[in-house]
């Protein structure tokens, strides 16, 4: 190859290089222009999306608990009935254990007006002298039966519910559970946790919830960051407004995110910086390749 040849292949191996190093400058920043507006757009939607999906779930609860104490309801009004029709019904802790097995209940008592227990299944921790259970009382007005009131029980560390069905006007069928069934089912199907775990932005994006008013963490996909402060963790809470798109770090970790306050709650929708980078590169390197063979081709040429 002659000493002009050799330079003018110099020559354009530089300017192609140069026009590479140019070409990725000006794709890159095009394409997080274009990735920042696409994931602005994924994240607005989901945030549209999420007052109906928290609705919805809110909703979904209430069916589930008002089902549930329906059930048990029912099962009051069952010992009010049997011990109103001759069924063999005696006021004596041997047969609430029977009514407590036919049942399928935790505990079933028959508790006069002024609350001192007559017959129990088992030991309760109630005491239905104290007002706290005189939603059950009403039970003598109307003839149906009570409202479900739940109570939690400090000393035992229990959370239990209550249901009552008048048998006589001074006298009540009181039915005693433990709602964790219940609880189990709105965790799964319908709490916040259940609405938010389905949520998902872009590929490896996600919404997490922190309370507007201790900035607490309450839901994250990563339940070990549940219960710690966002602030701490390193969101600035000049970014958390309605509304607003920025760039947050959370627990060392960079996230383009749009936040929603909905009832005293932001919900932060994040997508990770790593996933637009990773997407960006993808795209940059394909068309570096494609504008590189397309040069290297002209350059060929021009030798």
């Amino acid at each position: 190859m002659s000493k002009k040849l050799k330079i003018k292949a110099a020559v354009l191996a530089a300017f192609v290089a140069l026009s590479v190093v140019v070409m990725g400058f000006i794709v890159s920043s095009m394409q997080d222009d274009i990735s920042l507006s696409n994931y602005s757009a994924d994240i607005q939607h989901e945030m549209d999306d999420l007052p109906g999906l928290l609705e919805s779930a809110q909703q979904e609860a209430e069916q589930n608990t008002q089902t549930f104490d329906e059930i048990y309801q029912s099962k009051a009004q069952s010992v009010a009935f049997m011990a109103n029709n001759n069924t063999g019904y005696e006021p004596t802790d041997a047969k609430m254990v029977e009514y407590k097995e036919l049942l399928g209940v935790n505990n079933v008592m028959v508790v006069p007006r002024a609350g001192e227990v007559v017959a129990q299944a088992q030991d309760t921790p109630a005491d239905f002298a104290y007002a706290r259970f005189n939603q059950l009382r009403t039970t003598f007005d109307t003839g149906a039966p009570s409202a479900a009131v739940e109570v939690d029980f400090a000393e035992s560390g229990e959370t239990l519910r209550y249901y009552a069905a008048a048998i006589d006007a001074d006298t009540m069928a009181v039915i005693e559970q433990d709602p964790a069934e219940l609880v189990e089912l709105i965790d799964s199907t319908a709490s916040v946790g259940a609405v938010l775990s389905g949520v998902s932005v872009g590929q490896s994006g996600y919404v997490f919830s922190v309370s507007a008013r201790d900035y607490l963490v309450s839901y994250h996909p990563n339940a070990a960051y549940v219960g710690i402060d966002a602030l701490d963790a390193g969101i600035d809470v000049a970014d958390l407004e309605d509304g607003s798109f920025s760039w947050m770090t959370f627990e060392g970790e960079r996230l383009f995110c749009g936040v929603s306050e909905i009832d005293g709650t932001y919900y932060i929708s994040a997508v990770p910086e790593s996933e637009m980078t990773a997407s960006r590169n993808l795209t940059v390197g394909v068309v570096l390749f494609i504008f590189f063979s397309v040069a290297m081709i002209v350059a060929l040429y021009g030798i």
